[in-house]
């Protein structure tokens, strides 16, 4: 199962070969099923396979594992430049001087560092209100105010915003772990280095009724992961002003020290939480290197995008 150890090996695995392999892992895997095989094109062709996890019926993509750099790096930091002078309205414009690190000296998406990763299974979608409640009570009383807060009924009314506690019992119930940090952003990235994972433009593809296949399709990255970026996963990481001193295996990021904030989680995306934009920068946390913390998802509501841990290859 080594080809499944780098997503340019796995690339160029033969298909029967990655259906063999498949298959061995699938077998080792207590209830899932194979869904599909699925060539993505969209960056450079890969196969991704479609797994169903029969007692939810989340569907969950096989990520194959591999390196990239984590971080915003010179290349992205030109292109963001370039884009900055591609937008004509005034405010947009602003947002990236909101960002430069010239202007600012944010640096919470450096220093840009080299991680190595296993592979491991990720949701396609984020995890719906029907899927949560086959394996908990979840109290929909407060769904409306969930959803308002997180965007309204735009986009996917059945995304699940759920308190911590919420979260926790669905973890602990269904045996899923939140993704780390850097899974997350591999994730996104999808082997691109651009500003977001379709390219280096700032037009959205999203989705708005997750039964519509067409429209998924059309808002996968290269790994098939639908709506990456939009909605604000939270992940097991406590966050960290910047990345000094963060894991290079793709580990959550757990220890605390006088650069993290206690009580805040590492969340990646989030312009869903936005909607409707205001011409504040929201879009900027489409960036796949954006990066924030959260204190306050009890009241807001915690997005998840449920990861799967595989057995050692």
């Amino acid at each position: 199962m080594n080809e499944l150890l780098n997503a340019t090996q796995w690339a160029a695995t033969s298909k029967t070969r990655q259906d063999e392999i498949v298959n061995a892992l699938v077998s080792q895997l207590n209830g899932f099923e194979i869904v599909e095989a699925k060539t993505y094109t969209s960056k450079q062709p890969i196969r991704i396979f479609s797994l169903r996890e029969q007692a939810t019926g989340i569907v969950f993509l096989l990520i194959p594992g591999g390196t990239f750099m984590m971080g915003f790096d010179e290349t992205q930091e030109r292109a963001l430049l370039e884009l900055r002078r591609q937008l004509i309205e005034d405010d947009r414009q602003d947002d990236v001087d909101i960002i430069d690190r010239s202007i600012t000296g944010i640096d919470f998406w450096y220093p840009v560092h080299l991680v190595r990763l296993a592979p491991f299974l990720l949701a396609r979608f984020p995890l719906r209100w029907s899927e949560a409640n086959k394996l908990i009570s979840v109290d929909e009383s407060n769904f409306v105010y969930r959803n308002y807060l997180n965007g309204g009924p735009f986009p996917n009314a059945d995304v699940a915003y759920l308190s911590m506690e919420e979260v926790e019992a669905f973890l602990q119930a269904s045996g899923h772990v939140l993704p780390s940090e850097s899974q997350w952003e591999y994730a996104c990235r999808a082997r691109s280095n651009t500003l977001f994972f379709w390219g280096n433009d700032s037009n959205l593809c999203l989705v708005e009724n997750f039964d519509d296949e067409a429209a998924n399709e059309a808002a996968s990255n290269g790994f098939g992961l639908v709506n990456m970026a939009f909605h604000g996963d939270i992940c097991a990481d406590v966050w960290h002003d910047n990345y000094e001193g963060a894991p290079s295996d793709g580990s959550p990021w757990l220890s605390v020290s006088e650069h993290s904030s206690h009580g805040e989680q590492v969340v990646r995306g989030g312009a869903a939480a936005c909607y409707p934009w205001q011409g504040c920068g929201e879009w900027l946390s489409m960036l796949s290197a954006w990066r924030s913390g959260s204190s306050d998802c009890e009241s807001l509501g915690v997005n998840v995008r449920l990861a799967h841990l595989l057995p050692v290859l």
